[in-house]
């Protein structure tokens, strides 16, 4: 998830380019989005009444 003001500072920064350089930025910063991103993974149920404490 990313917040929707991040979202406008990229468009900020990216009206000032033109051109094929505006897509390349595109591009570059979904794909650091998706490879920086949290992945949910599920955690599996713990048998309480098996722990020796």
């Amino acid at each position: 998830m990313v917040l929707p003001n991040s979202w406008s500072e990229v468009n900020n920064l990216l009206n000032s380019f033109g051109g094929n350089y505006r897509y390349q930025h595109i591009q570059k910063t979904t794909n650091m989005i998706k490879t920086t991103s949290e992945k949910y993974i599920a955690s599996k149920a713990i048998n309480l009444s098996k722990i020796i404490i």
